[in-house]
């Protein structure tokens, strides 16, 4: 479940860097919202056991293989934008880091498995539901942001809702005959959390932002011409966190 995160978080990683100026501190706005989700996806009254953090691993190691596969046979789709598709994904490979480092982050800060001796429970939460409610909260959200840009980026953002669909579909079909967790009959704990604030919680995500405009700049030049105007504004976003963390001269 957790991994399944990740695969949202790069579509809307694409998003960011595309549409910085609209939405601000996305990832913070994604780390609310997830928590929001899980809440939704609650089964009341149901519990299960708490996952130990072996199997916890396994799952997410077996999750991130799948949307792994995912991601690389639903790139193609962005042939309708560019005519090198791999040259576009090359621009997001150094930030793979980053989707893993979103999920370990997210996983292991909120003591979501249990090493205990003694079997512990949780709150049960439907995987498929979870799942079913990140895409279409994802889907709404690119809709609304569709209505405030260009009909060029519209055509961007199309493509990357396309993407969000092909990724959906190919990780439910993976897990059609039931998720990792599932078989292991059991689950993290991510109803309680140590933190509200995501970047306190992942201060070394927090800094995603200095990436931006390189990958804009590699995007402009891979065939998404659209985006040129926005790689200042995200080199200066760059700029700005960077003096910001500048010791103070005395």
């Amino acid at each position: 479940m957790v991994r399944r995160i990740g695969i949202c978080s790069l579509n809307l990683l694409l998003l960011t860097v595309s549409f910085g100026a609209v939405y601000g501190d996305i990832y913070e706005q994604f780390f609310r919202q997830t928590k929001s989700l899980i809440n939704d996806a609650v089964i009341a009254g149901s519990k299960v056991r708490q996952c130990s953090c072996e199997e916890q691993n396994e799952c997410i190691k077996e999750m991130d293989a799948q949307s792994s596969e995912c991601v690389e046979s639903c790139w193609s789709g962005f042939s309708q934008i560019v005519t090198n598709p791999q040259d576009l994904r090359k621009c997001f490979t150094e930030t793979d880091h980053i989707v893993k480092d979103f999920t370990s982050c997210f996983a292991f800060n909120f003591d979501a498995c249990s090493n205990a001796t003694a079997e512990s429970t949780t709150q049960k939460v439907d995987i498929a539901k979870f799942f079913g409610l990140g895409f279409e909260r994802v889907h709404k959200t690119m809709i609304l942001l569709g209505k405030q840009l260009s009909a060029p980026l519209r055509k961007v953002l199309t493509t990357s809702g396309n993407f969000m669909t092909c990724l959906n579909e190919c990780f439910v079909k993976k897990n059609s005959k039931g998720f990792c967790f599932d078989k292991k009959i059991c689950q993290p704990s991510l109803i309680d959390t140590k933190s509200k604030s995501f970047s306190r919680l992942c201060p070394r995500l927090a800094d995603w932002k200095k990436k931006g405009g390189e990958i804009c700049d590699c995007s402009t030049k891979a065939g998404l011409t659209e985006l040129k105007p926005y790689c200042p504004m995200l080199r200066q976003m760059a700029d700005r966190r960077s003096s910001k963390k500048q010791p103070s001269r005395t």
